[in-house]
C-alpha cells in the first residue's frame, strides 16, 4: 500500500497499470531526491528528476540507483551500485539497508565447464546405506565434490579456526532463511512481459551471502556448501518450502561464481531423483539462478528434463516451458527415454573400460551417463513399475544372453562386456530404490543371484572387469543379506587370481563390519 502511494505521488499522469508494466519491463528507474544524509524526500511530482532508460536486463527488482551495464565482460561477477555515477547534491537511496553499497550482480558464464555431469555420485549421500564404493567418477576431479566423505583431504586447522567457521556459517543460513518468502511472482511477472532475465532471480540477502563468500570471506565458501547439503539431507522433509527454496539458491548462486558447473547439475539431479517437495519448483528456482545448468545436451540433461516436464504442473509448467522451449522442442516421455537408455547401453560401440587406481577396470564417463540417467528415470516410476518391466523384462534377460554366450551357445547373439558390467552396476544402484519402498525381498531375491554369480566367477571363465563390476553390485544389495554377501566376497577374493583394487578390498571390509554389527 505504501509502494503504490509513492507510486502515485510521484507518476500521476499515468495509471496504476502502465506504470506497473514500464516498470516491469525495466524501461524506467524511479530516480526520487534525496537528502545528503540519505533519508528519503517527500515532495511534489515537480521534484522527481524523471524516467531513466536503464538496461533491458534489468528489472523493477534490481535496486534503484545501481549502475546498469551490460554483462559483455566476462571477468565481471556483479555489478557494483557504489561505482555508480550519482550527483553530489542529490542521489536515490537503495531501500534495503541490509542489501551493501559494495554488492553485485551474478554473471551468466556463456560456456559449459566440462562434460555431461562428470558424475560423482552426489545423490548417493542421500541413500541409505553410504556406500563407498558406488562413488565413481568418471574424472578424479569430481571425486574431491563428494560431501562429507571420509576420503576429504581439508588442511589441518585448529578448534578455534573450526568452531569460528562453523559459527560464521549458522550465522550466514540464519540470515538467508530469515523472512523467506516465494520469488515465484517475479519470474512469473518478467514471463509475462516477455523479459528473460541473464540478473539470477535471488533475494538481496542470498545475493549479499553470495558476495562475501566469494569476495569477502573465501575461506567460508566450502565449508558453506557442504553445510547446505547436509540441512538437505537431513531436514528436506522437516524444512519450510520457502527455506529450502533460498538454500538451493544460495548454494547454485555459490557454485555459478565459482564457475563450479558439476556440482551445481548434481545438485539438481539429487534434487529430482530424491524427490524433494516441490521438486519441479526448486529445478526453476536452480535455472533461473544459472540457466547453464540445463545447457548439455547430453542423456543426463535430457533425464531430468523428461522428470521434472512430467512433475510440473500449471504455473511451475508454464515458466519451465518459457525458459527451456519445450514449446518448440519438448522432452521425451520418461518410459521413452528409458528405453532409448537400454538401448544404448547394448548398442553403443563408444563405451569402454577404463583404468582407475582405486576401482580397476572401470566403466567409461559415456557408459556412466547411462546408468545414471536410467537411475533417475526409474526413480520417477518407482520401484514396483521398476522392477518388473526393467529388471525383469530386461536387465535379467540381458544377463542370461551373455551367460549362454559364454558357454558356447551360437544361437545366442554376442553381448559386449562393457555392456554386461554396466548392467550389473545399474542393477546394483536399482535395487536401493527397492531399500527406500522397503521391498526387501524382492531385493535379496536379486542379491541371491548376483552373490551366486561371484562365487562362480573365476572358475567359469567370468572376465576379470565384469567380476569387479559384479562386486560392486553386490555390496550395493548388502543390506538385504550381509552374511550371504560376505560369504560371496570372500569366496570371490579367494579365487581371485588378479591384484583386487583398494575399492573392492573396501567393499569385503565395510560388508564383513555390518555383519560384525548385526551379531552384537
Amino acid at each position: 500500500e505504501n509502494s503504490v502511494k509513492i507510486l502515485d505521488t510521484m507518476y500521476p499522469e499515468l495509471s496504476a497499470q502502465a506504470r506497473t508494466l514500464n516498470i516491469l519491463k525495466g524501461n524506467i528507474q524511479l530516480n526520487r531526491c534525496g537528502s545528503r544524509e540519505g533519508q528519503s524526500v517527500q515532495g511534489p511530482a515537480s521534484q522527481i528528476t524523471g524516467f531513466k532508460a536503464i538496461n533491458s536486463t534489468s528489472t523493477a527488482f534490481v535496486k534503484t540507483g545501481s549502475s546498469t551495464k551490460t554483462e559483455n565482460s566476462s571477468n565481471e561477477h556483479y555489478e557494483t551500485n557504489s561505482e555508480t555515477q550519482r550527483s553530489n547534491t542529490r542521489k536515490r537511496v537503495i531501500a534495503n539497508p541490509s542489501f551493501p553499497k559494495s554488492a553485485k550482480k551474478l554473471r551468466l558464464d556463456s560456456k559449459p565447464l566440462g562434460p555431461e555431469l562428470k558424475v560423482d555420485i552426489l545423490s548417493s549421500v542421500y541413500n541409505t546405506p553410504t556406500n563407498p564404493a558406488v562413488a565413481t567418477t568418471v574424472c578424479s576431479a569430481a571425486k574431491q565434490h563428494y560431501p562429507f566423505s571420509a576420503d576429504d583431504s581439508t588442511p589441518s586447522q585448529t578448534s578455534h579456526t573450526c568452531v569460528s567457521t562453523e559459527e560464521a556459517t549458522c550465522d550466514i543460513l540464519k540470515k538467508v532463511v530469515e523472512s523467506c518468502f516465494d520469488i515465484l511472482p517475479v519470474i512469473q511477472s518478467h514471463l509475462h512481459v516477455g523479459n528473460f532475465s541473464k540478473v539470477p532471480v535471488m533475494r538481496d540477502e542470498e545475493k549479499e551471502v553470495v558476495y562475501q563468500v566469494i569476495h569477502a570471506k573465501k575461506d567460508s565458501a566450502e565449508p558453506l556448501l557442504k553445510a547446505i547439503l547436509k540441512k538437505l539431507k537431513t531436514e528436506k522433509t522437516l524444512l519450510d518450502n520457502s527455506h529450502l527454496h533460498a538454500l538451493c539458491r544460495l548454494y547454485i548462486g555459490i557454485c555459478r561464481q565459482q564457475g563450479d558447473l558439476e556440482r551445481a547439475r548434481l545438485l539438481c539431479y539429487s534434487i529430482l531423483k530424491e524427490e524433494f517437495p516441490e521438486s519441479d519448483k526448486l529445478t526453476l528456482f536452480i535455472l533461473t539462478v544459472w540457466q547453464d545448468v540445463f545447457c548439455h545436451q547430453g542423456v543426463i540433461n535430457k533425464a531430468m528434463q523428461a522428470v521434472v516436464r512430467q512433475r510440473a504442473k500449471g504455473e511451475i509448467l508454464n515458466c519451465l516451458s518459457a525458459y527451456l522451449g519445450w514449446e518448440k522442442n519438448p522432452p521425451l516421455d520418461v518410459s521413452h527415454l528409458l528405453s532409448s537408455v537400454l538401448v544404448a547401453l547394448q548398442h553403443n560401440h563408444n563405451m569402454k573400460f577404463q583404468a582407475d587406481d582405486r576401482f580397476g577396470d572401470n566403466l567409461c564417463a559415456s557408459t556412466w551417463e547411462y546408468i545414471f540417467a536410467a537411475e533417475l528415470l526409474c526413480s520417477h516410476q518407482k520401484w514396483t513399475w521398476t522392477h518388473d518391466n526393467i529388471i525383469s523384462k530386461e536387465l535379467w534377460p540381458i544377463m542370461d544372453k551373455w551367460i549362454k554366450h559364454q558357454k558356447g551357445d551360437a544361437k545366442v547373439p554376442a553381448i559386449s562386456d562393457v555392456t554386461v558390467a554396466a548392467v550389473l552396476r545399474l542393477i546394483g544402484r536399482l535395487g536401493q530404490l527397492g531399500f527406500k519402498e522397503g521391498s526387501l525381498s524382492a531385493v535379496k531375491n536379486m542379491t541371491a543371484v548376483l552373490n551366486i554369480f561371484l562365487q562362480h566367477a573365476n572358475q567359469e571363465g567370468v572376465p576379470w572387469a565384469v567380476q569387479l563390476a559384479a562386486v560392486y553390485a553386490v555390496y550395493d544389495l548388502a543390506p538385504s543379506n550381509p552374511d550371504g554377501t560376505l560369504q560371496a566376497l570372500q569366496t570371490w577374493r579367494r579365487a581371485a587370481t588378479t591384484s583386487i583394487p583398494p575399492a573392492a578390498t573396501s567393499c569385503i571390509a565395510v560388508v564383513g563390519s555390518l555383519c560384525g554389527q548385526r551379531r552384537k
